[in-house]
């Protein structure tokens, strides 16, 4: 045992004080790591090795300020599958007892990586899920299955729901991997900005001033009317009808004979 490995133990007491025993190595207990988040690129991925032959782990090269180096990663130490050329964050694990470093909590760079990656991106509808698996129908390339921990976004992926993904041919059966939600486009909403302000109130000022117009127009040509009924020659006077008047509406045609002439009222003396 070494100082800072975390155990599991059971306690128990012995002559009025209190012991350890059965201590054991928690999971992860030799292991200790940096919070710290680095960039890295996968200079390595992890193949499928041969029948019999032990699985080699994957390299990620990165920079610790001035230094370069490569970092050996697992497959527990990615949910993904990782590809060259992948642009990546991580944390750096340390094992406290040989003091060997590694990459870990690894999390491609989304969509960024996939400038780098030179995967080919299919489209396609998840069909089907269970608890560890799903199905994803295309178009052009069927049926394929996929690992739910291959979900790339950090929302769960649901049935009917169109996804972005990669083939990856392992065992002469292609599989699903790197699976990411189509984004629906965004809905373009503009704002009412100072300009539509003004151009809405310069409308409304001119349909105002169009109604003053309007309205002064009408008083003129109502005053004009009224003008018009009450305007009568000199010297003449509007004779009222009376009620039993009987007035033609056929028209004749004449010559005047005499004109009446107004005589001026005298002047009283």
């Amino acid at each position: 045992m070494s100082p800072g490995i975390r155990v599991h133990f059971t306690a128990c007491k012995e002559k009025n004080s209190q012991i350890a025993t059965d201590v054991k190595v928690a999971p992860g207990g030799t292991e200790n790591v940096d919070t710290e988040i680095y960039e890295g690129v996968v200079s390595q991925n992890i193949v499928q090795p041969m029948p019999g032959v032990k699985q080699k782990p994957g390299q990620i090269h990165i920079h610790m300020g001035p230094i370069q180096t490569n970092l050996s990663f697992e497959k527990r130490d990615c949910t993904v599958t990782l590809l060259r050329g992948d642009r990546v964050l991580i944390n750096i694990l340390t094992d406290i007892v040989s003091e060997k470093r590694r990459a870990t909590n690894i999390k491609p760079k989304i969509p960024a990586t996939f400038a780098h990656s030179k995967e080919k991106r299919e489209k396609g509808t998840i069909l089907s899920m269970s608890d560890v698996e799903g199905v994803i129908q295309s178009e052009s390339l069927g049926e394929l299955p996929f690992d739910l921990i291959e979900n790339l976004g950090d929302t769960a992926i649901n049935p009917s729901e169109e996804v972005e993904f990669t083939v990856l041919t392992v065992k002469e059966k292609d599989r699903a991997i790197r699976i990411s939600k189509v984004k629906a486009p965004p809905v373009k909403v503009e704002a009412e900005g100072p300009t539509k302000r003004e151009d809405a109130k310069k409308v409304e000022d001119e349909k105002k001033e169009k109604a003053i117009v309007e309205d002064g127009k009408k008083e003129k040509e109502n005053e004009e009317t009224v003008n018009a009924e009450k305007w009568m020659p000199m010297g003449f006077k509007e004779l009222k009808r009376e009620e039993n008047d009987d007035i033609s509406k056929q028209k004749y045609e004449g010559t005047v004979l005499t004109a009446l002439v107004k005589v001026p009222p005298k002047e009283k003396v």
